[in-house]
């Protein structure tokens, strides 16, 4: 599959700020690798949302 596969929506609470960032063509280490890096730390926390592949 090629294209957006995955979001990953960011809130920063010490900065009081949020970023969704659109995940490219990425393989599922790479997601995985992306949501421990958003998620290492109490003042900063991602959720992963992942696109449905396509019916048959």
């Amino acid at each position: 599959m090629c294209g957006i596969d995955a979001i990953i929506c960011v809130a920063e609470l010490v900065k009081g700020d949020s970023e969704i960032k659109i995940l490219i063509d990425c393989t599922e280490e790479e997601k995985r690798l992306i949501f421990g890096v958003h998620n290492e730390t109490e003042n900063m926390k991602g959720i992963l949302v992942r696109r449905k592949p396509p019916r048959s």
